[in-house]
C-alpha cells in the first residue's frame, strides 16, 4: 500500500524498525489486528495496519534467504522476497509457509498475499469504493494474519515431540 506523504505519529510508530524476537512479531501482529476495526481514511488506519504487518522496507533489516540451494534439494532460488523486513508478521508468514508448503513458487506466503489483498480492498472500501462488506474484509485480513501463528504453534509442538 502506498504510504501518505504526511504520516501520522501512529503511522510513524508502526513504520519503526522492528525489534528482535518472537515477542516483537506477536506485538506487531496484535497492533495490526487492533487497528483494523478502527481504520478510517482520516486516521490512516489501513496504512498503519500494513506498517505494523510489514514495517518499512526502506529502512529495516531484511530477512535473510532461508531456502536450501538446488544442491541441497531446494529450489535453488531465493524464496524470500526482497521487501520483507525481519521480525515482522510478514516475515513470520513467509517462514511458516516454507515449512508448511503454503507459499507461491516465488516465495511469498499465501497468507501474506491475502493480508495485503484484503488491506488493499479495505482501503478501497474506506475511500468509497465498496466491493464487499467491511466486516468480511476485516475477517479475511485477520484470519490470514493468524494462520502463520497457528502454523508456528504446530511447528513448536512438533519440535517438542521430536527427539
Amino acid at each position: 500500500l502506498p504510504m501518505p506523504a504526511s504520516p501520522s505519529s501512529n503511522l510513524n510508530a508502526a513504520l519503526a524498525n522492528p525489534t528482535l524476537g518472537t515477542v516483537a512479531v506477536i506485538a506487531r501482529l496484535t497492533s495490526a489486528i487492533a487497528m483494523i476495526k478502527s481504520a478510517t481514511k482520516d486516521n490512516q488506519g489501513v496504512e498503519i495496519v500494513a506498517a505494523w504487518y510489514h514495517a518499512n522496507p526502506a529502512t529495516c533489516t531484511r530477512v535473510v534467504d532461508f531456502c536450501p540451494t538446488s544442491a541441497a534439494g531446494g529450489a535453488g532460488e531465493a524464496c524470500v522476497h526482497s521487501d520483507v523486513c525481519a521480525d515482522t508478521p510478514a516475515a513470520h508468514a513467509d517462514a511458516m509457509a516454507a515449512l508448511f508448503e503454503t507459499s507461491h513458487h516465488y516465495g511469498h506466503s499465501n497468507a501474506r498475499v491475502k493480508v495485503m489483498q484484503a488491506l488493499a480492498i479495505l482501503r478501497n472500501y474506506i475511500t468509497g469504493t465498496t466491493t464487499v462488506a467491511r466486516a468480511d474484509i476485516e475477517k479475511d485480513a485477520i484470519t490470514h494474519m493468524l494462520v502463520p501463528m497457528y502454523q508456528g504453534a504446530i511447528q513448536a509442538a512438533h519440535r517438542m515431540d521430536t527427539p
